[in-house]
């Protein structure tokens, strides 16, 4: 007789011998069991709730997180997402918290995808607006990055402050970091890991016609200039007044992430050693067709800087730099020009977030 004739003619004289409601529970045990993987993850709904800024804390933006009420279509600017506005938490369990940092002169909705994506799994996500980025002047980037890093590290407590509601379903053991474009450098930043300049001085006076979207766009003998003087050579600290060695400097105790994904990220501004010594897991994203943190100095960079060091990378093949910002309505797209809302013909900006969304789930599922 076969193991699986046996297996069943026990079951039927277990059966025989249990009372029906007894019998009724065995069966659906045993379909449970047969089910296996079949049994679906919890799924909670999108909570959402906007931070304003206060003088205290100063800090506004938005927190995204697994809710138990139903979702309903609400207009936000121009965009109608469903989610459950200011709904109730979920109250069971501990949730990871993201704190995840939007890139240059970008605002915290542009990323509305990705953090919804990570509440229906169960993770609290908190985007700050970014108070220092250049909104007007296209002579510089960002004032001081300094202020950046010290903003964002400071987004957990101020968030929590202005909410204890969601704060009190957030496992404080298990943050992780997203960081986007100059939001990579920002979220390594905030672990303590800071630009170091002499590198940047070093990739800079090297590879500045190959990375001019990092480095100062100007003539070879200026540049050379900039460095005799210990004046900035990069975007992020152009025209604040400030030498090189005067920005960054460590002013809110660093973050132990559990992970960090970064993506499409600003990453010349790092040693190889301090790349490698970054604590928490790594997520490298690099979108093959970006123009703006460059091949080989950005993304592929912090892979081969890690070496056997377990982390993820990722390359998404026709995807661009902006590719990562959630879409924009079709209406406004010919009312305006939106160069960040833009794709080449062909590119399913949709689909591509849909894919990168699922990976960057996964990952920190794996790591967190």
């Amino acid at each position: 007789m076969s193991k699986s004739s046996v297996c069943y003619s026990r079951v039927k004289l277990l059966l025989i011998q249990m009372q029906r409601t007894q019998r009724y529970l065995f069966l659906c045990l045993i379909s449970c069991l047969m089910a296996g993987n079949a049994i679906a993850e919890p799924s909670y709904s999108v909570g959402f709730r906007a931070i304003e800024a206060n003088q205290e804390e100063g800090i506004s933006g938005g927190i995204w997180y697994p809710s138990t009420d139903e979702e309903f279509v609400k207009k936000w600017g121009p965009f109608r997402p469903s989610w459950a506005w200011n709904g109730k938490a979920a109250i069971i369990g501990h949730f990871p918290v993201i704190l995840f940092s939007h890139g240059v002169g970008g605002r915290y909705r542009n990323h509305r995808d990705t953090a919804s994506a990570l509440a229906r799994k169960g993770y609290v996500v908190m985007i700050p607006q970014l108070t220092k980025d250049e909104w007007i002047d296209t002579d510089k980037t960002v004032s001081v990055i300094e202020h950046r890093i010290a903003e964002f590290s400071r987004t957990l407590a101020a968030f929590s402050k202005a909410e204890p509601e969601i704060a009190s379903i957030i496992d404080e053991q298990r943050i992780g970091a997203i960081g986007y474009s100059l939001g990579g450098l920002t979220a390594l930043g905030s672990s303590g890991v800071f630009p170091n300049f002499d590198y940047v001085e070093e990739h800079c006076l090297k590879n500045q016609s190959l990375d001019p979207d990092f480095c100062l766009d100007v003539p070879w003998w200026q540049r050379i200039w900039f460095w005799l003087a210990s004046t900035d050579l990069v975007h992020w600290s152009y025209g604040t007044g400030l030498t090189d060695k005067e920005v960054v400097s460590e002013v809110e105790p660093p973050i132990k992430f559990k992970a960090i994904a970064l993506v499409a990220p600003t990453a010349a501004a790092f040693s190889p050693t301090q790349i490698q010594g970054i604590e928490g897991e790594l997520g490298i994203f690099r979108l093959a067709n970006d123009q703006i943190t460059r091949f080989p100095f950005h993304a592929e960079y912090v892979h081969k800087s890690l070496g056997e060091k377990t982390h993820t990378y990722k390359v998404y093949e026709n995807a661009h730099h902006y590719a990562f910002i959630s879409p924009f309505p079709d209406w406004l797209l010919k009312e305006e020009s939106i160069p960040v809302g833009m794709d080449p013909d062909g590119f399913d900006r949709k689909a591509f977030l849909e894919k990168i969304n699922n990976d960057i789930v996964a990952f920190l599922e794996d790591a967190i």
